[in-house]
Parts: C-alpha cells; structure tokens; sequence
C-alpha cells in the first residue's frame, strides 16, 4: 500500500515538473516574441525602415 502510494507521489510530482516545464517554456516564448515585436516597432519609428520597406515593393 504504502510503495502504491509513493508511486503514485511520484508521477504525480513528474506530472508537477513537466507542467513547469512547459509553462516555462511558454512563457519563455511569449518573452522572445515581445522582445521581438518591440525591436520590430522600434525598427518601424526609423525612417530607414520605411525606405527600405518601400524601395523592394
């Protein structure tokens, strides 16, 4: 009973760090993308951008 119940601790506490994990990972993600659209605006107040942008169109 007892080695039933440390099992059953353990996969839960697997479950636990692999939802960390993953929330982690995403929220990991969600900073990259941030970082990303804020170098893209900031990129977008350069009129170079703009230049650049319109002279391949």
């Amino acid at each position: 009973m007892n080695a039933e119940s440390s099992e059953s601790s353990k996969q839960e506490q697997d479950h636990l760090e692999r939802t960390i994990r993953e929330r982690d990972e995403r929220i990991t993600q969600m900073m990259r993308e941030k970082q990303e659209t804020r170098m893209l605006l900031a990129s977008a107040e350069q009129p170079s951008f703009w230049r650049r942008l319109f002279r391949r169109v």
